[in-house]
């Protein structure tokens, strides 16, 4: 009996001992609960509103340009009014097939770049521009071929038409830091490039200034200023310059002579959209403050809006004056030179009034 009962206790015991469940089946369930619910809470990155940031158009202000004019090859662009210009190719233009002059956003002849740095790298978002001029005619095609001849590889092909009207081919390609951006125009028998390299972000922005100028020469009262080249000149009345105590020469964005005025308009009307300007030469001693003084009483009978000091591009001084006028307001500059006060005044649309009027320089 006592046998029997040892037997039956040592099986109850085997049986409870396989029976009894592992302590580690249910653990992982324990552990992968509250690490589900430690990803699922992506809360605190969610608002967007942070990743938006105050529109671009904030923090890109409009930019003040200066404009460079290049008499030989006959254009003008502009570029911001603190980059430095690098012109000293120009001294040799007269015997080159070729020549180029740069304007970056930093000072090219004296760059600030860490030693042992190719002295051709960009600082840290920096731009510069290079406008080659290659004298001879060409075609734009003709253009464009020449510059893929370069060996650079082009990566992509945009035709435009710039502000100015002229043709033109925006060529992007592999340049020595990285992307680089040209705009080809043929114009006044040669082929002009403007590259970028760099930060491209105000590329258009500048390239696309570029225009073709004229420059009218005043041999008498000794200056000359730039237009542009597909605008009308009238000087007509400088024929009679020596005998007259005044005279004026128009420069217009129609044609002066065949104005497309309709009948019973006033002649000097100015066509929706255009532009006239008129250089008028006064023969007498002023200095340029007094010659602002009588411009200024000359006008008492309208409006003066604003006045400004000015440099010209040929160093002289000169005022800006804003008026209201017949047909909107005029704007006029004047200075002094050879012993004539010159006022040049514009009509119509300004935009350009000065990127006109100050080329103006002794001649």
């Amino acid at each position: 009996m006592k046998l029997r009962i040892m037997l039956l206790i040592v099986f109850v015991y085997l049986v409870s001992a396989c029976a009894a469940p592992t302590p580690s089946a249910p653990q992982p369930i324990d552990t992968i609960a509250p690490t589900i619910e430690a990803t699922s809470t992506p809360e605190p990155t969610q608002p967007p509103v942070q990743t938006e940031p105050a529109p671009t158009t904030e923090s890109m202000p409009a930019i003040t340009m200066t404009t460079y004019t290049d008499d030989i090859a006959g254009f003008s662009i502009d570029y911001p009014a603190g980059w430095y210009l690098e012109s000293s190719a120009l001294a040799h233009v007269e015997e080159s097939f070729s020549y180029s002059i740069s304007f970056a956003s930093w000072d090219t002849l004296h760059p600030p770049t860490p030693g042992g740095k190719d002295p051709h790298g960009l600082p840290e978002g920096g731009t510069k521009f290079d406008v080659t001029v290659v004298k001879g005619v060409m075609t734009l095609e003709e253009a464009v071929a020449q510059f893929e001849q370069s060996g650079s590889p082009i990566l992509t092909r945009e035709d435009i038409t710039l502000p100015s009207g002229l043709a033109g081919v925006i060529l992007d390609f592999e340049g020595f830091a990285g992307l680089a951006r040209t705009l080809v125009v043929p114009l006044n028998e040669n082929a002009i490039y403007v590259t970028g390299y760099g930060n491209l972000e105000n590329f258009e922005a500048i390239a696309l200034t570029l225009r073709g100028m004229k420059t009218y020469t005043d041999d008498f009262a000794g200056f000359s200023i730039d237009y542009p080249a597909n605008w009308f000149i009238d000087a007509s009345a400088a024929a009679n310059a020596e005998q007259a105590f005044a005279y004026s020469v128009g420069i217009a964005t129609w044609d002066l002579r065949n104005p497309p005025t309709p009948s019973g308009k006033n002649p000097n009307g100015i066509p929706e959209g255009g532009t006239k300007i008129d250089v008028n030469v006064v023969r007498e001693q002023k200095t340029l403050e007094e010659a602002v003084a009588e411009q200024a009483e000359n006008e008492s009978g309208s409006l003066i809006l604003a006045q400004k000091d000015v440099t010209l591009a040929g160093g002289l001084p000169g005022v800006i004056l804003d008026v209201e006028g017949f047909a909107g307001p005029i704007r006029t500059l004047i200075t002094v030179l050879n012993g004539n006060v010159i006022y040049v005044s514009g009509y119509g649309n300004l935009d350009n009034f000065e990127a006109i009027a100050l080329t103006l320089r002794a001649k």
